[in-house]
Parts: structure tokens; sequence; C-alpha cells
């Protein structure tokens, strides 16, 4: 009987949160996109985004990485969603012009207006639209709400989660009981 291939992945102890080194896992390169499109998806994220009281402040450069962050994940996408997503950045940033609210883009737009214009169209009869904006919005709120600044204003700590799970783990398999301190 021969000895099955060694697994890299065994060799961690499961109480750590590192990837291991030879899982083969690299940051993706952002997709390259010309300035528009850079232009359309921080006009889309501006409008998008939570401001004042809403939300964590965000300036410039927190969308920017938030922009930089969705760029990251259309490398991972299957190249029709990839086009799918450019093409709804493309049609909700002219959504003020085919909408008749003003001849500018959304990032022409002060970001409360625009915000405005994504509220009409969320509210839209069209089915579609509805969707294909709710579509928009999660891919720009899920680089939002992954920033360790939104973390720490919502009290949210996923390290300590993730080490309190682990810690119920071992526990666990070391035959030890879970209590109702244990319940997510």
């Amino acid at each position: 009987m021969t000895k099955p291939a060694a697994e890299p992945w065994r060799d961690l102890r499961p109480g750590t949160l590192e990837r291991h080194p030879d899982d083969g896992w690299i940051r993706a390169t952002p997709l390259p996109l010309g300035s528009w499109m850079q232009a359309a998806l921080a006009g889309v994220a501006d409008a998008m985004l939570p401001h004042g009281e809403a939300g964590a402040p965000v300036d410039a450069a927190t969308r920017d990485e938030i922009c930089l962050g969705l760029r990251r994940t259309m490398r991972y996408m299957a190249p029709l969603s990839r086009f799918g997503l450019l093409l709804l950045l493309v049609v909700f940033d002219l959504a003020p012009i085919w909408r008749g609210v003003g001849m500018r883009r959304l990032g022409g737009l002060a970001p409360a207006r625009a915000a405005g214009v994504l509220d009409g169209i969320a509210h839209s009869r069209l089915t579609l639209l509805r969707t294909a904006l709710t579509a928009l919005r999660a891919a720009i709120l899920t680089n939002y709400y992954d920033l360790p600044s939104v973390h720490q204003q919502i009290g949210y700590d996923p390290i300590a989660f993730m080490r309190a799970r682990i810690a119920l783990r071992e526990r666990l398999v070391a035959g030890g009981e879970a209590g109702p301190e244990d319940a997510p």
C-alpha cells in the first residue's frame, strides 16, 4: 500500500489564521480600466457608499481603495460576469442622462443627488433594472464592508471571532463541551 501524497495544509495547526505558503494563492492584480471606466466606477461608488451618519466617512482615498478591491475581484470573475459588471457600471453611470435628471454622468453630480438617482432606480417598476442595481451595489458594498476602518466603526472584529471559533473547535476535539457562551 502506498502512502498518500502529502497535503501541505495539514502542516498548519488549526489555531493559526495564516495561509499556508504552498497553497498557491496570490492576490490578483487589479483589472486594468481606462480613465473613462475608472471615472464611471468612482462615480457609481460615490453614489452608493454611505456618507455622514449612515456610515464611515468615505473620502476619495477610501473610495479608491474600494474601487481597487472591486477591480481585483473582477480578475476572479468569469469573463461574461466581468463584462456584465462593466456594462452595469456604464449603464448606471449614465443613469442621470437616460432618466432625464441632467446631462452629466453620475460622478458629475453631488453625492446626495447621485444617490437619489440610484434610489429612484431602486424603486423602479422594472424588476430587471432593480436587480441589476442590487448586483452592482453588492459588488461595491462588499469591498466597503471589508475595510478595517468600517469593521471598527460597526463593532465587528472578525479576527477575534475566528480565534474564538478555532478555540471552540480545539476544545470540542479534545473532548470538551460547548456552552451557551459559544453560540455565535
